[in-house]
């Protein structure tokens, strides 16, 4: 992970991702008061990492609270891309076994809003590595990279 200094024209490495149980994914940016800065989703579980701008983009390590009633969401799942909503300020991300998850920036707490999107692939695939975007329009497309699938969920506030 590296930080890129446009006006002192230097680039600087925030993290040497090594270890190999863990690794970064597709980031989002937020602009919430308080809570600006980049959000990295890591493979692992429940993990990611937040360099907010306030406390001068530093590496904290972060883990969301998996939502009521579903205290194994993270076994043996992941998250491949975070994107933020620009309305609600909030990070969403499907999950690699397919739960569509929003997670709020300030108290950590994850919210599944789909169990399940899309459907199984070819030969029971199970899984997804999915890119997502929030429209101005309210609404989320998730493309997924292994299956030709494009969903768009209206109103997600």
């Amino acid at each position: 992970m590296l930080k890129a200094d446009l006006k002192k024209d230097e680039v600087s490495i925030l993290q040497v991702n090594s270890k190999t149980d863990e690794k970064i994914n597709a980031p989002a940016y937020s602009t919430l008061d308080g809570y600006e800065g980049v959000y990295v989703p890591d493979d692992n579980g429940r993990k990611y990492y937040s360099l907010l701008k306030g406390s001068g983009y530093a590496v904290h390590k972060q883990q969301f609270i998996n939502p009521n009633g579903y205290s194994d969401l993270d076994d043996s799942n992941w998250k491949y891309c975070f994107v933020i909503n620009k309305n609600d300020q909030m990070i969403y991300s499907v999950m690699f076994k397919g739960q569509l998850i929003r997670i709020n920036p300030k108290t950590r707490k994850a919210e599944l809003l789909l169990k399940r999107v899309g459907k199984d692939g070819p030969k029971g695939f199970r899984w997804f590595r999915c890119f997502l975007y929030i429209s101005a329009l309210h609404s989320l497309t998730v493309c997924s990279s292994h299956l030709p699938m494009r969903i768009r969920f209206g109103m997600l506030m």
